[in-house]
């Protein structure tokens, strides 16, 4: 992250932003676990300066590379004398075969205009991802395609959602994908624990979730904190992960049962 200040400078809302993308990119394409990926994102939302703000990213890899240039080369530019002189020869050989035949002129039939429909745009709206409406999507969509509701791991933030999967078939293998209203798998197959614990988003009783991300500012003691990523993680139980913060970075997070119970509290302190 280019910084344009010294790095004991005070950390802007955009700075923490910037910070928060490289994290969530970095757990996209497999360099964070979710563990990692959760711990990360607390430490941007709690960061101060510029400095603390680097460290949380310093042994991240950056942006991909951008894809290379695809254009055909420039074609050999050719002589104008050259050019010239085949396109005279061309117009008096054009000219004269026209001359000697001519074939009679019939004119043109009416036509109707074709007019070409003009649907409206199919809009599919896809909710806020952290919070009780992107499970239930993720949950829905999941049964449609997968056939199943249980995944390895799993996180959501605004706008889109991680989780990785067994292979089907090979329980020693997993595929990594992200749902932002549809699924794409972020690489190949990877090495998988057979034992690996699993989460079942059809488990989450949402109702609880929706209390919870109501009561969020009561719980981390800041008043206009919003919600901004939610984790559901597979241990001695399934635990989902509610953390939210301010425009200043201020926040905490809790911890949950699938039904809802708060298990821990993590409130901002001055």
């Amino acid at each position: 992250m280019a910084q344009k200040y010294p790095p004991n400078t005070r950390a802007a809302n955009r700075d923490r932003e910037t910070t928060a993308a490289v994290v969530d990119a970095a757990f996209g394409d497999g360099q964070l676990n979710a563990a990692e990926h959760r711990a990360a994102a607390q430490a941007v939302a709690k960061a101060r300066t510029l400095d603390e703000l680097a460290a949380i990213v310093a042994d991240l890899q950056g942006a991909a590379n951008p894809p290379s240039d695809r254009r055909r080369p420039p074609k050999r530019p050719v002589p104008w004398f050259a050019a010239a002189t085949v396109a005279a020869a061309l117009v008096v050989g054009v000219g004269a075969y026209s001359l000697t035949h001519r074939d009679p002129v019939t004119p043109p039939s009416a036509v109707a205009p074709v007019v070409v429909p003009n649907p409206e745009p199919l809009v599919i709206p896809t909710p806020f991802m952290a919070s009780a409406e992107g499970i239930a999507l993720l949950r829905d969509r999941l049964r449609e395609k997968f056939g199943s509701t249980v995944v390895d791991e799993i996180t959501f933030n605004n706008s889109a959602a991680y989780f990785s999967l067994a292979v089907p078939g090979q329980p020693n293998r997993k595929i990594k994908y992200s749902f932002r209203g549809g699924f794409t798998a972020d690489g190949d197959p990877e090495s998988r624990k057979i034992d690996t614990a699993t989460v079942d988003l059809d488990a989450i009783d949402l109702e609880a979730v929706r209390r919870n991300i109501e009561a969020i500012q009561r719980h981390v003691n800041v008043p206009d904190a919003q919600v901004y990523y939610i984790s559901y993680t597979a241990g001695e139980e399934p635990l989902l992960d509610i953390s939210a913060k301010n425009s200043f970075g201020e926040g905490g997070f809790v911890n949950t049962t699938s039904a809802g119970e708060l298990v821990r509290v993590y409130a901002f302190t001055d």
